[in-house]
């Protein structure tokens, strides 16, 4: 039966049929997906577009409270972003519909382009970004899903560390793996969150530093990112200490 209580064309006993009407079910909630996210994160980017713009722009003719009510509403819509994206791929993730462009990839440069994109970011937070070097390598992956992972990684520490802080990018080898590290002078993560951080029955919105609202999932989707690598997230964090979160991919050829 269908939600009106009549019979659904679905249940038939025709498997071709069955599996024909399925298909274009799931096309068209797919098509539906695709639709809803880009109108909305449309909206939204031009949101947080203004707001950052009116910022830049008028800053010398707004007053205290003007400015901090603007910079809580784009904290306020980068947030919403940042929830849109991680949601749509998330979504994509699960119905198998994310599409891999595989290319060998050097660690060093996954490193300085994630650098060159955040850190216009962590200077309005007045955090310290650096490159602290390591140990390059090759690895084989998608070179937009493995910067928009150490994005989700790199948001994040950026977002739990107070102004004055410092977030450290590096590169290791270990064994047959190569490490792209990302280690943050954060809140860290308590430990009762800490055990539940993939499960996203159990998922709960933390505020950052500066009042950044987020879901929570931007560890829980590095990790699912990294599956299609055949890599792997590790997480080192105490509660008033700081983050340190490992994404490790297989090493392709020799080192750098």
């Amino acid at each position: 039966m269908d939600k009106s209580g009549e019979p659904d064309a679905i249940s038939g006993e025709d498997p071709e049929n069955r599996l024909r009407l399925l298909t274009k079910r799931v096309e068209a909630d797919d098509s539906l997906m695709v639709i809803v996210s880009h109108d909305i994160n449309s909206a939204v980017s031009s949101t947080v577009g203004l707001l950052a713009l009116l910022l830049s722009a008028d800053s010398a003719n707004l007053t205290r409270r003007q400015r901090n009510i603007i910079e809580t509403l784009h904290r306020s819509a980068a947030s919403q972003q940042e929830l849109i994206e991680n949601i749509t791929t998330i979504s994509r993730i699960q119905r198998g519909r994310l599409k891999l462009d595989l290319s060998i990839l050097e660690t060093d440069k996954l490193l300085k382009d994630a650098y060159e994109k955040f850190k216009g970011m962590a200077d309005e937070k007045k955090v310290e970004l650096v490159i602290a070097g390591g140990e390059g390598a090759l690895i084989n992956a998608d070179s937009d899903l493995a910067l928009m992972a150490l994005s989700k990684i790199i948001t994040n520490a950026i977002w739990f560390t107070e102004p004055g802080g410092k977030v450290e990018l590096s590169t290791r080898i270990s064994g047959s793996g190569a490490a792209l590290v990302v280690t943050d002078t954060g809140a860290g993560i308590e430990p009762e969150r800490f055990k539940n951080i993939f499960d996203l029955s159990k998922r709960e919105y933390t505020l950052g530093a500066r009042d950044e609202k987020g879901a929570g999932l931007g560890l829980y989707l590095a990790r699912e990112l990294l599956k299609f690598f055949d890599g792997n997230l590790e997480i080192e964090s105490n509660p008033g200490e700081g983050t340190c979160v490992r994404m490790i991919y297989p090493v392709q050829g020799e080192n750098l």
